[in-house]
This record gives C-alpha cells, structure tokens and sequence, in this order.
C-alpha cells in the first residue's frame, strides 16, 4: 500500500472529494489539525514516491 489508511482517506477526500479540513475532522472524529497533518504527509509520500520513479526513468533510458 502506497499511503497508511488514515492518510489516504484524508488525501482523497480533500483532493478528490473537495472537503475541506474541518468537515474531514467531523467526518474522520479528528482534529482539524490532524487532517491538515495526514494531508501533508500525503503529499511528502506521494513526492518520493514520483521523485524515485523519475529518477528510475532517467536511469532507464541511459
């Protein structure tokens, strides 16, 4: 699994869903806080996760 559960679902409903942080934290029974942190982690996963698949591609095509 790319993401742990929590931070997925938190990605994809801002991301895909468009809620924002407080109606997650409703949702979720989270602080408001505590979704912006899921969604942050998120996004530093996701970029090392593109960055490292870039750099395979690079390495691919010498």
């Amino acid at each position: 699994m790319l993401l742990p559960e929590t931070t997925r679902i938190v990605f994809n409903l801002y991301v895909f869903e468009e809620y924002n942080h407080s109606e997650i934290g409703e949702l979720l029974g989270m602080a408001e806080r505590t979704s912006q942190s899921h969604l942050a982690k998120a996004r530093k996963i996701l970029s090392e996760k593109l960055d490292k698949k870039e750099l395979i591609s690079k390495m691919q095509r010498v």
